[in-house]
């Protein structure tokens, strides 16, 4: 009695979860194994019908031997290391001067002002600093030109990619920021009292005590930020989409042009899983070596 009772519980049990299960393989499973299957054909459009032909492995070795791929791959990695460090840098300054040098009822106001560039949609970030960047209207230049210095092509080869970091920087430094106010006001004031106490200058008291204690802190917001550049596209497209010629092209970019551009869904596909098996492989080692630390 006791063992049919727990049988027809779990029964129960599975039923409730087969409706989730069931989505996250509609969802997810299926459409990754459907692209893997994609991925090792040609495909073309023709008549309105999708015409397949398979070419094995073709599509992943035309990606890894195209200069356009590591091409994309050489922006990302700059865009995302420098513009992430810079980030962290900022946030966490701006953070410790916000905690230690304003006062407690002014602290929320200032950090709301400090969200309002995260909160805004990364569409509008991009048409707000085109206008900023405009080859002809640059707000930017004009300030430069009234202070004596002269004005930048923004959007020339060698300083488009800088831009859109520019922009990112702008964007998402706020989230670094409000991850270290938040750790620094959990930290336990005694040690600071302490260490004043003993004399410890500021730079000493950051140095050894504040930065250990937000190591785990700094890791998080490092990967989150990352993460986020390595699937970055909506600022870049409004703003240069991947030009001039390809100074801006990132992989997430580069893939949608294959795919909507190019219409070549095949190559489109084998470069979402190179993509991902990359990232996958990035962040382990990346983690790695923050466990190490």
């Amino acid at each position: 009695m006791k063992h049919s009772r727990r049988k027809s519980e779990k029964s129960l049990a599975r039923l409730w979860v087969s409706p989730a299960i069931i989505i996250v393989l509609s969802v997810t499973i299926f459409p990754m194994f459907w692209s893997l299957y994609n991925s090792m054909y040609h495909i073309t459009f023709s008549m309105g019908k999708m015409t397949y032909q398979w070419n094995g492995g073709n599509n992943y070795l035309n990606i890894i031997t195209s200069p356009r791929f590591w091409n994309s791959i050489k922006n990302v990695l700059y865009f995302g290391g420098v513009g992430t460090s810079i980030q962290l840098i900022f946030g966490m300054l701006i953070a410790l001067i916000i905690f230690n040098f304003i006062k407690v009822w002014k602290q929320v106001f200032v950090l709301s002002l400090f969200i309002i560039p995260m909160s805004t949609a990364p569409v509008v970030t991009g048409f707000l600093w085109r206008f900023f960047f405009d080859p002809t209207y640059s707000t930017i230049n004009a300030i430069f030109s009234i202070i004596g210095i002269k004005g930048i092509s923004w959007f020339s080869s060698n300083y488009a990619l800088t831009s859109v970091m520019i922009a990112d920087i702008w964007q998402w430094t706020s989230l670094p920021l409000l991850l270290f106010y938040a750790a620094r006001s959990s930290l336990p004031e005694d040690i600071y009292d302490s260490a004043k106490i003993d004399g410890a200058s500021y730079w000493t008291t950051f140095w050894n005590i504040t930065m250990p204690l937000l190591k785990n802190v700094i890791v998080i917001a490092f990967m989150l930020r990352v993460m986020d550049s390595y699937k970055f596209f909506d600022s870049i497209y409004v703003m240069t989409q991947g030009g001039p010629g390809v100074s801006t092209e990132v992989p997430s970019l580069y893939t949608y042009l294959t795919a909507f551009q190019s219409l070549d869904i095949g190559q489109a596909t084998a470069l979402t899983w190179i993509l991902s098996l990359g990232a996958l492989l990035m962040f382990n080692l990346v983690w790695g070596f923050f466990k190490r630390g």
